[in-house]
């Protein structure tokens, strides 16, 4: 979307305050595109209140609402309907580019790593040559008129080759969200996943 392969989540919020902090939007209400983040943008939220050591965003938060049109939800938060917006980088930057007022009275509280949020995946054992057909078609169908209309509809320009370090991000952000829910079964009150890393095929 807008040119970009990967995407950036981030907080919005109404304050004037420039530095305000994730900690300062506790009892606030929220609302979540999930239009465009999909589960990927929730779950970097829900790793980042507990690597601030906060409660978890159900506790954190008064209401949690999820809209599927991305400018909604900035735009409960411009109005005053929300506190605070979970949204795409890019979808907030795109609206300010027709609504300036949006950067002028929203203020981005945390934004996350950027990271590869969708991909389309086909059986491995898959003959080459229709791969390769598959691949060629979806990558060029920016270039007519109809492939356009149908990309708009997922609300997408394009679609490119799946390169590795695309994955990276997701995949490290899965990883943590993963261990942060096999330690809230055993309720343990504190895991620090902001140390955890590793690299792409790692099983570890």
């Amino acid at each position: 979307r807008h040119g970009e392969v990967i995407r950036e989540f981030v907080v919005l919020t109404k304050s004037l305050d420039k530095s305000c902090k994730l900690s300062s939007l506790e009892g606030n209400s929220l609302s979540v595109d999930i239009g465009s983040l999909g589960k990927a943008g929730v779950m970097w939220l829900e790793v980042l209140l507990q690597e601030q050591e906060l409660p978890a965003k159900e506790t954190f938060f008064s209401d949690i609402h999820e809209s599927v049109d991305p400018s909604q939800a900035i735009y409960s938060v411009f109005f005053d309907k929300a506190d605070a917006c979970l949204v795409t980088k890019d979808t907030w930057l795109k609206l300010a580019e027709n609504n300036p007022q949006i950067t002028e009275f929203l203020t981005p509280v945390v934004a996350s790593p950027s990271m590869l949020v969708s991909m389309i995946v086909v059986r491995a054992s898959l003959d080459e040559k229709v791969k390769g057909d598959l691949l060629r078609a979806l990558t060029g169908l920016d270039k007519t008129y109809e492939g356009r209309r149908l990309l708009s509809s997922f609300s997408i320009e394009g679609i490119e080759e799946f390169n590795t370090p695309y994955f990276e991000g997701i995949a490290l952000l899965h990883k943590k969200h993963t261990l942060l829910g096999v330690f809230r079964a055993f309720h343990t009150p504190k895991i620090n996943t902001a140390t955890l890393t590793f690299g792409v095929g790692d099983k570890s």
